[in-house]
């Protein structure tokens, strides 16, 4: 789609807009005007029936129950952000972007920072915080915007 005029028109460089969540991502690529959404992945929440997992147990005088409804939050996140990384590094390798912004939660940006390769971690000009895969493109550019100036 063409870029606003009052927005950051990105004529010297092409640049990556990574914006991710704990299961969502979405790619932009932005250049000379254009900016277009060029990737995505979502991993599906887990549907959990109620009780599930449920489990009692007991020995040596003691009752546990508990119930097991989702797995590690924090592992969860982590195997997300390396899928995320893995399609960074190949719009970066076939498109030749020279600047990515990252919009990510605190929460995500850690995990995503930490499996980024050196090359790319050189290539980000900005990470802005929060969660904003369902934001339209131009919010992220207005971001930008306010950003540089």
């Amino acid at each position: 789609m063409k870029i606003q005029m009052q927005l950051p028109q990105f004529s010297r460089e092409t640049t990556l807009l990574i914006v991710a969540a704990k299961q969502h991502s979405v790619f932009y690529l932005a250049f000379n005007g254009v900016l277009d959404k060029v990737g995505g992945l979502e991993e599906p929440h887990e549907k959990y029936s109620d009780r599930e997992g449920f489990f009692v147990s007991s020995g040596t005088g003691h009752t546990a129950s508990g119930a097991v409804y989702e797995e590690n939050k924090q592992e969860v996140i982590r195997k997300f952000a390396k899928k995320t990384v893995a399609e960074a590094e190949r719009l970066v390798r076939e498109r030749k972007v020279d600047a990515i912004y990252l919009f990510v939660p605190d929460y995500v940006a850690s995990e995503l920072k930490r499996d980024l390769p050196k090359s790319l971690k050189d290539l980000i000009r900005h990470t802005f915080s929060g969660n904003h895969v369902d934001e339209h493109p131009f919010k992220l550019l207005e971001k930008i915007q306010a950003e540089r100036f």
